[in-house]
């Protein structure tokens, strides 16, 4: 998948996303999932380029071409990405884009994170927004320097938690 680096998702941030898991044709919390897409979009306030009953078809479709490159144990991993759209670099972007990519495997599967990992501490990384915490924005500078760190660290993954504020991210 290539994105325009115009694209304000790209070079501004202003852009939502979700991903679902797939296996064995079945398509897990798809309902719940677009509400969560929906509420993110609402207070990112990026419109849908179409109605969201249109998304469920095109995402069967993609889904089911998907399926004919992956066998029928395979776990894929669907996700989509809503961008406020090409803005030529501008500060306002001219019309919403969707993106959606399939991504066979689960990136963890022989890793650590199945037998689980030790705690490390981060305290240079500091809390996100409100706004930035309670959608899924394609913002991510946080939970990236806090996975470089983990890295330096020698961690595989990372979860960010706040004493008052419980699980942000992980």
């Amino acid at each position: 998948m290539n994105l325009p680096i115009h694209d304000h998702m790209v070079h501004r941030a202003h852009g939502i996303y979700d991903s679902l898991s797939v296996r064995h044709h079945r398509v897990h919390l798809l309902d719940k999932h677009l509400r969560r897409l929906e509420h993110s979009a609402s207070v990112a306030r990026i419109p849908f380029p179409f109605p969201t009953d249109s998304l469920v078809q095109k995402i069967l479709d993609l889904l089911a071409f998907a399926y004919t490159k992956a066998t029928k144990e395979d776990l894929l991993n669907l996700r989509f990405y809503l961008s406020s759209g090409d803005g030529d670099f501008g500060i306002l972007p001219k019309e919403s884009v969707l993106y959606a990519v399939v991504v066979k495997g689960h990136p963890y599967k022989g890793t650590k994170l199945y037998d689980g990992v030790s705690e490390l501490i981060i305290k240079d990384v500091p809390v996100k927004p409100p706004i930035l915490a309670t959608i899924k924005s394609t913002n991510y500078l946080l939970n990236a320097l806090t996975a470089v760190f983990a890295k330096v660290c020698s961690f595989i993954e990372l979860m960010i938690i706040y004493r008052k504020e419980g699980v942000i991210s992980g």
